[in-house]
């Protein structure tokens, strides 16, 4: 016979799996997988598997947690190369930053093009032939993702798919 105090982290854990599948951020799906550890470091305790319980918590929820931090803060980032002397307007770099946090993305503006061993490089701010401020974007599935959220302010912004890439 279960104890009723195993009660709480045995319908927890399935609760937590559940909102975890289903959420879309990777934050609160980082926090949502460090308290389905803790609810399972809880559980094995309750059972007497305290060995088990101090490994879970050890590994599967401190450890994965700052493994998963460092991962996700690496691959939200969006590298932007500007020219110093041709830099993007304060509200057109506003309006980028908006656009791209609604995909999870935080926008980081660099002066020098990365090497291939320090960073990939997602896009470059240009002013095109006619002048014009112009964003080339070396994803097409973001410039598709960031064109199904907000078309205006893509055509408004001139984001478009870097040229360069059409033979690939």
């Amino acid at each position: 016979m279960t104890p009723s105090y195993v009660i709480p982290p045995l319908l927890g854990i399935p609760l937590i799996g559940l909102a975890l599948v289903r959420c879309d951020d990777p934050w609160k799906a980082l926090v949502l997988r460090s308290s389905l550890g803790g609810f399972a470091s809880l559980l094995f305790a309750t059972y007497g598997a305290v060995d088990v319980a101090v490994t879970e918590a050890l590994v599967g929820t401190l450890l994965s947690t700052l493994l998963y931090t460092v991962a996700i803060k690496s691959t939200t980032t969006f590298r932007l190369l500007q020219h110093p002397q041709a830099s993007m307007a304060p509200e057109q770099e506003q309006q980028l930053r908006r656009l791209l946090s609604m995909v999870g993305l935080r926008l980081e503006l660099i002066g020098i093009a990365p090497s291939s061993a320090t960073g990939d490089l997602h896009a470059a701010f240009i002013r095109n032939h006619e002048n014009q401020p112009t964003v080339l974007i070396r994803h097409s599935s973001l410039l598709a993702e960031l064109t199904a959220r907000d078309s205006h302010a893509v055509r408004e912004m001139n984001l478009i798919l870097d040229p360069s890439l059409g033979s690939r």
